[in-house]
């Protein structure tokens, strides 16, 4: 289990360095326009790399730590740098990896993928 004391580094992953298969494009593309609607759209997209997340399947069930996943989230437009704005087919988005993970990566791609916890997997 994680404990907090080897905790990776994560850095902007510059543009055109990590694609994104189809079905996470349009992932990140719903997620954004849900978020838009709500909070507006000055936010873009982030793909964040976690080396541990704890979850509640309900409220009344014991947490379970997962490990090392891909999250998407949303990360307001200016608290990232302009530079790492990733911008596809109208989508715009960040990716935030430890510079080992994006090493380990064998494609560069990140897939939607129903079989893991967060639907997202970095190939």
């Amino acid at each position: 289990m994680f404990d907090g004391k080897n905790l990776l580094k994560t850095e902007y992953v510059a543009p055109g360095a990590v694609k994104l298969s189809a079905a996470a494009l349009q992932y990140a593309r719903d997620f954004i326009r849900t978020v838009a609607a709500v909070h507006g759209d000055n936010y873009v997209a982030a793909f964040d790399w976690a080396q541990s997340v704890t979850i509640r399947r309900s409220p009344d069930t014991t947490p379970e730590p997962i490990e090392d996943c891909l999250m998407l989230g949303a990360s307001e437009r200016s608290d990232v740098p302009p530079e790492s704005i990733h911008r596809v087919d109208g989508v715009e988005f960040v990716i935030e990896l430890p510079s080992e993970i994006l090493r380990a990566s064998t494609q560069r791609v990140i897939d939607f993928d129903t079989s893991v916890m967060f639907k997202l997997v970095l190939r």
